[in-house]
């Protein structure tokens, strides 16, 4: 077993993906909470403690690690010894399970530009870091150029947001299929390529494997990400940004400065997972997000079908339900991967 393979079976690495899917599904909360509300605009303007929490320190977080992830999984495939049959099924899995996602809500569509630029990675040469992080910086100042030109993006709204409201699938394709291309999805997806490259570039230096022997540093480093973020949420409170949103140069300003907060708070999350690891307790919630991450497919697609019965049918007949069905999400994503590593291990076990 080549040392990439054991890489991609540690438990940070498995956490992380475990994590996205507890970020996703509140977002996809975040989504129908918002459906619920007159005002289209009432949900991102609103001034409420829980509503500012989750427009700052959940939505766009999950794709932002997701992106990241993917460069890490693209550089798995890219460098794994197997055969083409076994690469082509590592690279394109993830491709099958988001397009089957979003033949029920169709957000999860947003993502397949990055997914394709994954497995491309997966299929060429090792990338030299030089040329990763030119990669990485190009995506990045694309992505600057379109919010330029086209309009700065609400980070807070979460990536591919308009596509949310999709009852079908096929309008994407027919009648409103120009969301796919609106400035802030072009934003979204070259940010999301710069994230890829960085993921890709991290897998290239092992950080997975060398992350306890730079612990101390790690640590320093999430004590300035908490004071940044801190300084951030006290600038936003106190309007200081609003006296510069009225010039573009201040727009980008604050669009650079949100993006640099979006992926210190990321950090922040991943530390948060490799900082249990030193506790009993901890231990026992990271299981619970390792063992979300080796069965992400059931999960997400459990998310998918669950929010698409939710909001376009009548099977939930009272607002509670759907409240508790929402927020009971992240145990019942747990519970269906132990059914699943439960089978999985049975068939194993009759198959010998």
């Amino acid at each position: 077993m080549s040392y990439l393979h054991k890489q991609e079976k540690l438990p940070v690495y498995q956490s992380l993906i475990g994590l996205i899917l507890f970020l996703t599904s509140f977002i996809l909360w975040g989504f129908y909470r918002q459906s619920m509300d007159s005002d289209a605009s009432a949900f991102a303007a609103s001034g409420l403690l829980p509503k500012y929490l989750f427009r700052q320190f959940i939505s766009f977080k999950a794709f932002t690690l997701a992106s990241f992830v993917f460069g890490l999984h693209a550089f798995f495939c890219a460098t794994n010894n197997a055969g083409p049959k076994y690469k082509l099924m590592r690279s394109i899995l993830p491709l099958i399970v988001v397009t089957l996602a979003g033949l029920f809500q169709p957000v999860f569509w947003g993502v397949l530009p990055i997914l394709f630029m994954g497995v491309l990675f997966s299929y060429i040469r090792p990338v030299h870091s030089v040329q990763l992080f030119t990669l990485a910086a190009t995506s990045l100042l694309i992505a600057l150029f379109t919010a330029g030109i086209w309009g700065i993006p609400e980070l807070q709204k979460g990536a591919f947001y308009a596509l949310a409201p999709m009852q079908k699938p096929i309008q994407l394709f027919i009648s409103r299929g120009h969301l796919f291309f609106i400035p802030e999805h072009f934003f979204n997806w070259f940010y999301g390529f710069s994230l890829l490259f960085l993921g890709y570039s991290a897998g290239n230096a092992k950080v997975l494997l060398h992350y306890p022997f730079f612990y101390t540093n790690l640590k320093r480093l999430f004590k300035i990400s908490i004071a940044l973020i801190v300084l951030w949420v006290l600038l936003t409170f106190l309007g200081a940004y609003q006296l510069i949103m009225h010039w573009r140069l201040g727009q980008m300003f604050y669009l650079i400065d949100a993006i640099a907060v979006t992926i210190l708070l990321a950090f922040v999350y991943v530390f948060i997972l490799i900082y249990l690891e030193n506790f009993n307790w901890g231990k026992i919630i990271l299981s619970g997000f390792v063992l979300l991450g080796k069965h992400w497919y059931i999960s997400f697609l459990y998310l998918a079908i669950t929010y698409k019965l939710i909001r376009h049918t009548n099977l939930f007949i009272t607002p509670l339900s759907n409240w508790l069905l929402l927020l009971l999400q992240p145990f019942l994503m747990l519970l269906l991967s132990l059914l699943a590593q439960r089978v999985i291990f049975f068939l194993k076990k009759e198959s010998f």
